[in-house]
């Protein structure tokens, strides 16, 4: 599949137009925007244990950003050679959420819609340690459970100030709806191009007023093409392609997210700069750059090898669904169930 890229990009194409116009017609089935989200089913300490963060983060100088990994790998195995070094360097206060416990636990393969819990738990934890609004910077799934996040907890938008999304599997991918209908992990189910998540997140509004949403792609990545990754409506948005700011660039889906050095300097900008990133602000320079600043040129490519590879493992070892999960009651225009009165 990935040797194919022409193909993938064609029919990520045709299904991200089928999905658009479903999503649009049955938009109406789903919960208003702006009603008040679900109290949270993760036990406390669990949210608790899920956050690492530096030590700088208390009443911080600068917007603290929220790392966010994609499906198969957690923040330590994706961002831990690149992105933990790179903000770490420019002096940005960053905390890394992952779902704590075993392995199986924490490799972003579940339901989304309970990742997205954990990120809620990280947004207010954040904003109230640093005292101010916070970026979120994920690739892949990563780039997407942040706006499950903002799309069904509406008291979290006015806390985050920057949505850095790096190759999201924003209106899912076409690797997902390859792969299934045969067993997957909950996470592909729902990346699929008309999975039922893909039509409850982008419902009614795929973005919010007062946020900026920098959505960096890469013609170059035949999982995500920027069709599948792009996002519409209020709010300050800009999708970029690497391309727009270096045409030479080759940046994959991977390298979107862990090295390229054009990604690494608009996702900075972005952070930097009130709104989006702007391509027109980078260096020139930065196009003839081979890795992202936090990268070592001595380890990168044993780093990536090595990521790819326990990405697989994890994948050979993840649980199997027979069926997308079922979509949670909150998303519903109808909303949960209320208790009786003397239930429970």
């Amino acid at each position: 599949m990935v040797g194919r890229p022409t193909r993938v990009v064609a029919l990520a194409a045709l299904l991200l137009t089928t999905h658009t116009a479903a999503a649009g017609a049955a938009g109406g089935g789903f919960a208003p925007v702006h009603r008040e989200g679900p109290a949270l089913s993760v036990p406390a300490e669990r949210l608790d244990a899920s956050l690492t963060c530096t030590g700088n983060l208390r009443g911080a100088t600068g917007e603290p950003v929220l790392l966010l990994a994609g499906t198969g790998v957690n923040s330590d195995q994706y961002f831990g050679w690149n992105w933990k070094h790179a903000l770490t360097r420019a002096g940005i206060p960053w905390c890394a959420s992952d779902v704590p416990g075993p392995a199986s636990a924490n490799e972003n393969f579940a339901d989304i819609q309970v990742r997205a819990e954990y990120v809620v738990h990280a947004i207010r934890t954040m904003r109230a340690v640093a005292g101010r609004r916070i970026g979120v910077l994920g690739h892949s799934q990563g780039g997407l459970v942040p706006r499950w996040a903002l799309r069904f907890w509406p008291d979290v938008r006015p806390m985050v100030d920057d949505v850095v999304a790096l190759a999201p599997t924003s209106h899912g991918t076409p690797l997902g709806t390859l792969m299934c209908p045969a067993m997957c992990p909950a996470a592909v189910w729902q990346q699929r191009t008309d999975a039922n998540f893909v039509r409850a997140v982008d419902s009614h509004r795929q973005t919010f007023r007062g946020i900026s949403y920098t959505v960096l792609s890469s013609h170059a990545d035949p999982l995500v093409p920027p069709a599948s990754a792009d996002l519409t409506g209020p709010g300050w948005v800009a999708n970029v392609r690497l391309q727009d700011a270096c045409p030479a660039d080759t940046a994959d889906h991977d390298g979107v997210g862990t090295t390229d050095p054009v990604a690494e300097a608009l996702a900075l900008d972005a952070l930097a700069h009130r709104g989006p990133a702007d391509p027109a602000r980078l260096d020139p320079a930065v196009c003839s750059r081979e890795l992202m600043s936090g990268a070592d040129p001595a380890t990168h490519a044993a780093d990536s090898a090595w990521m790819k590879q326990v990405r697989d493992l994890n994948y050979g070892q993840a649980p199997r669904l027979e069926r997308e999960p079922e979509l949670a009651c909150y998303t519903t225009i109808s909303g949960c169930p209320r208790a009786r009165e003397g239930d429970g």
